[in-house]
This record gives C-alpha cells, structure tokens and sequence, in this order.
C-alpha cells in the first residue's frame, strides 16, 4: 500500500530542521575546515562565511549555531555598536581578536566596546592589539571576566598603571603582553607579581621599566617567558635579578643597551632555570 505523504514527512522527520542538534558542532567544524583549507587552523568554531550558511537554514539552527560559536575574529575597524551587536548574538565566545591593526591604523574600537565584551562569561583570550583608544577604563571592565587567560594589549597607549593594577586581580591570567604600552612603569610591574598563573609577560618597548621593576619580576615563579627588548633603562643588574626565576625558558633582551656581555654571561651562570633561551645584542 502507498504511503501518504504524511506518513513518509513522519518517516524522514522536518529534513535539515530536524537534524539533531548535537551534531551541530561536527557539521561546524567540517564546514570552518574547508573555508580554511589553504589557511592555518585555529582552535575553537569560530563565525565565517562557511559557518555562516547554517544560520540560514531556519530559526532553530541560527540559534544552535550562534550558541556554539566560540571565537571571533573581527576587523580593527569595528565599531562600539558592532562589537555589542556579536556580543549579543554569540554569548559562548571565549576567544575575541581584533586583527589588521599596525602602528597608523585608525583606531575605533574604545571603553563602549570593551564595556560589552566584559559580559562574556566564557571569554578565556581577548587580544587587543593596536586598539589605541582604549583606556584604563576598558581594561578595568575585561578584568571582571572570571576565565580570562590571555590579555593583548600592544600599542594601547594610553593605558597605565591603573589598567595594570586592574588586571592583577585576575586569577586565571597566563599570558599578558603590554607591548609599547610607555606609561606602564616599575609601579605596574610591581603588583604583576601577585598574578599566581603568569607564564608569559612582553613588557618590550615600555622604557620606563628599570631595574626596580625587574626586581619584582624575580618573584613571579611561574614565569616563563619575558620580553624587555627595548627597555633600555633595564641594567645588568635588573638582569641578575632575574636568575632567581625556575620556570623561565625564554629571555628577551635586545635592544637593551644599557646590558652587557658581561650582565648576560652572568645571568647564564647564576640562573637556576634549566634551559634558559636569552636573545640580546650582544
């Protein structure tokens, strides 16, 4: 007996609508892998125009994809309201990159923007780079978020010693790079060292780092990389300082002219880290 059209719309389910939700994230992952074939993969799903033709299939896959999307990769031309906007639309995110920024760039991205992207509970990287208008104040709002792991904030100028007191208090912080940020001083460093989990810190370009702000760095046990190419009011002795650091794997020193060959082989011979790389002018 032939069967009804209503009983083979049983049979066969809604088509795609009805597809189970739980293989969403395979059918993302297949999709975000062939848009970027001849690109470098990156963790997370991220939103792409690949990814982006799941949402149009109808209102209940837009929202499964929108909740499984996890990293965002935005221009450094996005407005305060355009970042709200992704905020709003994609709450999983837990990985946020402002991208094609350089030193003339326009910079449009300020507080209004970081404001929004502080209510995303799962955001574990926020990279920042060239963001030149942002000040103490957006930094003080991401510094709330509970998982954030990894914290860009080159060439954010006008950033200072407030933003990094605020970012002290971050108790999952890994990673922090404060690259040409020349208002940090010793004073900032200072209480860096009370961050547990630091592993990673770029200080180059912040020349009013001196030896007294190395100093503290010499407690940050955890630490295992430190830029301060070009903070060339760091001495050979801010650099001995240093020798006390187990973790430590990667030193950069260049451009620091106010180091010696003398200050370098001397930290080779005090350091108590087992494979210290150091990288300097001399």
């Amino acid at each position: 007996m032939a069967r009804t059209r209503e009983q083979l719309r049983l049979e066969m389910g809604e088509g795609w609508a009805a597809m189970l939700k739980d293989l969403m994230p395979t059918v993302m992952e297949a999709l975000q892998a062939a848009d970027q074939e001849e690109g470098e993969p990156q963790e997370g799903l991220g939103f792409c125009k690949a990814t982006a033709v799941v949402s149009l299939v109808c209102a209940g896959w837009k929202a499964v994809h929108d909740a499984h999307v996890t990293r965002l990769v935005v221009s450094h031309l996005i407005t305060d309201e355009a970042m709200s906007m992704l905020v709003r639309r994609f709450p999983a995110v837990a990985s946020v990159e402002v991208e094609g920024g350089v030193f003339f760039s326009p910079a449009v991205l300020t507080d209004v923007g970081l404001l929004a992207v502080s209510s995303l509970p799962a955001l574990t990287s926020l990279n920042l780079a060239f963001c030149r208008e942002v000040t103490d104040v957006g930094v003080r709002a991401v510094s709330t978020i509970p998982l954030l792991a990894s914290l860009n904030l080159t060439w954010c100028r006008k950033i200072t010693d407030d933003a990094v007191c605020s970012v002290s208090s971050m108790p999952a912080l890994t990673s922090l790079n404060f690259w040409c940020c020349e208002n940090v001083t010793d004073a900032g460093v200072r209480v860096l060292s009370s961050i547990p989990l630091l592993a990673t810190l770029d200080l180059a370009g912040c020349k009013k780092i001196t030896d007294v702000g190395l100093q503290a760095v010499s407690s940050m046990t955890a630490l295992k990389s430190l830029n301060l190419a070009a903070c060339d009011k760091v001495t050979d002795a801010g650099v001995r300082a240093l020798s006390s650091l187990p973790a430590l794997t990667h030193l950069d020193l260049r451009n620091c002219f106010t180091v010696t060959a003398a200050g370098v082989q001397a930290l080779r011979s005090t350091t108590v880290a087992p494979s210290l790389c150091i990288k300097a002018h001399v």
